[in-house]
């Protein structure tokens, strides 16, 4: 599976020295956070548009479509590396 421009941000890298529990909870907080801003957005607001620096003019739908397809895409990695870790428990003696 691809990484997105986004996942390879600097604040995306902080993790490998955080602890295990910080890693969990980011990106609840972040989510929480992004959530909460579109929730306070008017109905003008939402109606906008804005660039990405990857796809180019999105709207306010457009880029929620984009954010749960990237979270999807993130679900699928987690349940693959689960797969591949139950995988090398079977294995072994």
């Amino acid at each position: 599976m691809a990484t997105c421009p986004m996942c390879r941000s600097p604040h995306a890298r902080l993790g490998s020295t955080r602890p295990v529990t910080a890693l969990r909870r980011a990106p609840a907080a972040l989510r929480r956070s992004n959530l909460a801003y579109v929730g306070r957005l008017s109905a003008a607001q939402k109606g906008q548009h804005g660039r990405h620096p990857e796809y180019g003019r999105l709207t306010i739908p457009q880029m929620l479509a984009h954010w749960a397809e990237h979270d999807l895409n993130h679900l699928e990695q987690i349940r693959a590396a689960h797969r591949r870790l139950a995988g090398r428990r079977r294995l072994r003696p």
